[in-house]
């Protein structure tokens, strides 16, 4: 964890802050000015990248759920639940695309949101076990969702293969009007693979760091005889691979079929469905002394590679199964009706060792155990109508919906002794572990949410209007004294937005959204605790140029969380809900990829999230885990004409600010740069005899630069990812 000894923040050190974010907006306003320059003298035939066209769009537009061309996606369905222009969508919304996904071949969703705006990724280091994420200073790993209905909660969160993957995106801010209870900061959206219209085959294997063996395809395209009423799509992909701690281990195995039926124009069904294998020894993301990581030890630094458990005890075995379906059918041309549905259900064990104190003599740790088991059903549901039609001179986008969403999940919490080790020089002896159940739960959550959404378009206007309300009911029954609890919560939340799209192909616009998370326990008057709540004001600009693929995007947000627990002066054994918390900030984005082979992605991200009521005595402090500026930038250019013809070379440079690890601000660590490069190349231009075979070589954090991901305690310090470079071959028919 971070050391402690931060100085107060003055109002100084802010407005230099604001200064220093509104010189990179500066810095990036001549770019899209260029680019419109650009734009003019730029006919409307340039030459794009091959596009196999899927889901919903079949007149030549991008789908709202397809790959998008090159790094720009240009419609979305996860901001409004409508198949709606990203550039007329008064919300920051960021898009990774399929090119990007395979440029960068993440292992993971927080290694594919390493370049995204507003989003601190890997806050745990090098961890396999979640994606633990903030999203505008909030937690994220807890809003999550997967084709549009939201995964668990917890540590067991649906964990997401990124290699069946489209694209991944992120809606920006408080979003309980469309999807229910949810973190203020706002959420993330994985688009699964899904059927094609046209034949389209992958294999490949990689090999790379600590031992990393992969074999992965990808198969879809119409089922023959059918007329192009049925399609398909099988994906899967088996890794085993070691980590860079030792005795740690990350293997799984995914498979993903997907079937879309068409009886007729009108009416489209897919079937998705996938099963995730993991079986890891070892626990990555496990917390050091920061005597030895950050501070000085006379006994050296610790190892990035050190492994703090017991190497026969820890371990994180989980098997999830998920299957569902997408039905959409159109009763005319200005009605149509969507429903969603999957069930998912995950079984897991985990127990590991972690240390709890380090002695005096700076080298002796002592530890203690913790497992847990899982048992998770859950069903998700959401039926929407979307009724398209006029008013005199405005057009309307009426949506209205019924979403339901429940979830069992049997659980139990173990904890137990295990003997000190020397972190210096380990001896592992998990014989001498002990583990013992102290909690055992079933806990049912219910929720039930109905909402009403209006898009108006007048001239170049966009009205975005919505509101909604939730019934969420919590109920667990304590096996370990056999008693019950049942919390029932309600909300109403809101949503509206004002954007105007000029023919030069700017839109300024300024929104306001709301949401609402139900919490557990009672105050010392038994009372339950109501639900914390948000609201934000956003003001942006997107600029979408003629004649070229490139989005730019500005965002002025202004979020703040009511209803946070905070110590109860009366009574110091509990908690009461005055506390408050607030994040304002600034959020710049360019994806440009405006020629055949060239690529860009560069992002800016200002962030001043505070605590701005309290009883703890830290008002002001910063919220932990989230730097006040980050910088990103990806390139990436494959050569169409030189004698080096299909050779593809890419470059990322990734700076995160200093971060506090708690909200005492006593445990602090420093700013670190880091550095990917890319390079892949296709063989088909040595002979034609290799056409559609790839050779692709990643490298993260190219100089292995050791640093510290955050610390949290004096003995929970978590190193980041170090060097990694992987090799992959593949080859597309």
């Amino acid at each position: 964890m971070p050391f402690a000894h931060p100085a107060a923040r003055s109002q100084p050190q802010r407005r230099r802050a604001l200064v220093t974010a509104l010189m990179v907006s500066a810095c990036l306003t001549p770019l899209a000015v260029a680019v419109a320059a650009h734009a003019q003298s730029t006919t409307t035939d340039t030459v794009l990248k091959p596009l196999t066209v899927q889901g919903k769009a079949g007149d030549g537009k991008q789908s709202p759920t397809g790959p998008g061309i090159g790094y720009v996606a240009t419609r979305s369905d996860t901001a409004t639940k409508t198949d709606t222009p990203i550039v007329q969508t008064p919300q920051a919304i960021n898009v990774v695309t399929a090119d990007q996904l395979r440029q960068q071949q993440p292992k993971s969703i927080s290694q594919a949101l390493r370049y995204t705006p507003g989003v601190s990724s890997e806050i745990y280091g090098d961890g396999a076990r979640g994606d633990f994420l903030q999203i505008r200073g909030f937690n994220g790993y807890d809003s999550i969702y997967i084709d549009g209905l939201k995964s668990d909660n917890g540590l067991w969160t649906y964990n997401i293969e990124p290699y069946g993957l489209e694209r991944l995106e992120v809606l920006k801010g408080p979003s309980s009007m469309l999807y229910g209870q949810n973190e203020p900061g706002g959420l993330v959206n994985a688009i699964s693979k899904r059927p094609t219209d046209t034949p389209q085959h992958e294999v490949e294997f990689q090999y790379g760091s600590h031992n990393s063996k992969q074999f992965g395809f990808d198969m879809s395209g119409p089922v023959e005889g059918t007329d192009g009423k049925v399609e398909y799509r099988i994906v899967g992909m088996d890794r085993q691979s070691d980590t860079q701690v030792n005795y740690t281990e990350n293997n799984r195995q995914y498979i993903a079929p997907s079937i879309t039926i068409k009886p007729d124009a009108d009416t489209q069904v897919t079937i998705l469905a996938n099963y995730l294998r993991v079986r890891e020894p070892g626990w990555t993301d496990q917390g050091f002394p920061q005597a030895g990581t950050q501070t000085y030890n006379p006994n050296g630094t610790i190892s990035s590679s050190t492994f703090t458990g017991e190497k026969d005890f820890d371990q994180f075995n989980m098997d999830q199964v998920a299957i569902g379906y997408e039905l959409e059918h159109r009763f005319n041309d200005w009605l149509k009706f969507s429903q969603n549905l999957r069930y998912n259900h995950i079984t897991g064990d985990s127990q590991e060792t972690y240390g709890t104190a380090l002695e005096s003599d700076d080298k002796t740790l002592d530890r203690a155990t913790f497992a847990e088991h899982v048992n998770i059903n859950t069903i998700k549901l959401d039926n929407h109508l979307e009724a398209d039609f006029t008013t005199g001179p405005l057009r309307h986008k009426v949506l209205f919906g019924i979403d339901y969403s429940h979830t069992s999940n049997d659980f139990s919490y173990g904890a137990g002794t295990a003997p000190s080790i020397d972190i210096f020089a380990p001896v592992y002896t998990s014989g001498a572990t002990t583990l013992s159940t102290y909690e055992s739960d079933i806990q049912t959550v219910n929720q039930i949410g109905e909402y009403l959404q209006d898009e108006i378009s007048w001239l170049g206007f966009r009205l975005l209007a919505g509101v909604r309300h939730d019934n969420a009911s919590t109920d667990t029954y304590a096996k370990i004294g056999g008693t019950s609890t049942t919390q029932n919560d309600s909300a109403w939340t809101y949503r509206a937005g004002l954007l105007y799209l000029f023919n030069n192909g700017i839109a300024p616009y300024v929104s306001y959204s709301t949401s609402f998370l139900p919490t557990s326990g009672t105050d010392a008057e038994g009372t339950p605790y109501q639900p914390i709540t948000s609201r934000q004001y956003e003001l942006g600009l997107k600029y979408k140029p003629p004649g070229w693929n490139a989005l730019f995007t500005a965002a002025l947000f202004d979020l703040t969380e009511n209803n946070v627990l905070t110590p109860d002066p009366a009574s110091t054994l509990f908690d009461v809900q005055t506390g408050q918390a607030r994040s304002q900030g600034l959020e710049l984005e360019a994806k440009v990829s405006p020629a055949p082979g060239f690529d860009l992605d560069a992002a800016y991200t200002y962030t001043d999230a505070v605590v701005t009521k309290s009883n703890a005595g830290n008002v002001g402090d910063l919220l932990p885990l989230v730097p006040m500026h980050a910088v990103n930038l990806w390139a990436h250019y494959k050569l169409q004409n030189s004698f080096a013809r299909g050779l593809g070379l890419g470059a990322g440079f990734r700076y995160r600010g200093s971060v506090y690890g708690d909200t005492a601000q006593q445990y602090q660590v420093d700013p670190v740069a880091l550095v990917d490069l890319a390079m892949d190349y296709d063989l088909g231009n040595i002979s034609p005899s290799m056409s559609g075979l790839d050779i692709q070589l990643n490298a993260s954090n190219i100089a292995n630069t050791q640093y510290l991901a955050n610390c949290t305690s004096s003995i929970a310090c978590y190193y980041g990812a170090g060097r990694a470079v992987y090799a992959t071959l593949a080859y597309h028919w």
